[in-house]
């Protein structure tokens, strides 16, 4: 049997935020970019976008760009697949991408409150 709990009882839980964590979303998302090339679908959201007047896989958390990868004569899939299995093993790169996630919140969270962010 199961129980009632009311909605005004219940809590959203969110997960703590870790380095660990926030290189996870971006390899998830690399992830899903691989497995949407190889079903032959539109990549949704697209991480290989138009920068500097070439293809390239730009990593980003919403507006927050941490790094671009111009594709060259790369296919798509084997250049994420690098970047996923090869860039974000590196400590250096995950600290980076740990960066641009607590940029990113400290400007969502000074938005919230009310100051001007540049």
């Amino acid at each position: 049997m199961l129980t009632v709990i009311k909605a005004e009882d219940l809590r959203i839980e969110t997960p703590l935020v870790s380095k660990e964590n926030v290189v996870m979303m971006q390899k998830r998302k690399l992830s899903k970019a691989i497995a949407q090339i190889e079903g032959e679908k539109k990549l949704k959201p697209n991480p290989i976008v138009m920068r500097n007047g070439e293809p390239m896989i730009v990593l980003r958390f919403a507006n927050h760009t941490i790094a671009g990868f111009p594709l060259g004569e790369n296919l798509a899939k084997d250049a994420l697949l690098w970047v996923r299995d090869v860039w974000l093993k590196e400590d250096e790169n995950q600290e980076l991408v740990w960066e641009v996630h607590q940029k990113m919140s400290r400007k969502l969270v000074e938005s919230k409150n009310g100051k001007k962010i540049h």
